[in-house]
């Protein structure tokens, strides 16, 4: 086994107490709204996607979509974020049920 050098030891202690993910701003992410809605041409296309995107969120989060409750969402554990989806897919199908 190889011992720990002295001035290793500073870099160790350090890496022991940071959180998880505390290397990775989220500074520079992308707006994925705009992402997602900026490739469509037609008119109708954007506005019918800020639509479910608005009702999708106020649905889940009782709040209107933001680069940071986006963000939020997509950093969620995959099994969370899937949870979610489901959720608002039954939601969607009950309102469907009810419409007819």
């Amino acid at each position: 086994m190889n011992p720990i050098h002295p001035e290793n030891l500073s870099v160790l202690e350090n890496s022991l107490v940071l959180a998880i993910g505390e290397d990775f701003s989220l500074e520079n992410d992308p707006d994925v709204i705009q992402q997602l809605i900026g490739d469509k041409r037609s008119p109708n296309t954007k506005r019918e996607y800020q639509k479910d995107l608005k009702d999708f969120f106020l649905f889940v989060a009782k709040k209107e979509p933001s680069w940071d409750l986006v963000l939020e969402f997509l950093h969620l554990e995959q099994r969370h974020a899937v949870a979610v989806v489901l959720k608002y897919k039954a939601h969607l199908i009950k309102k469907k049920r009810s419409l007819f």
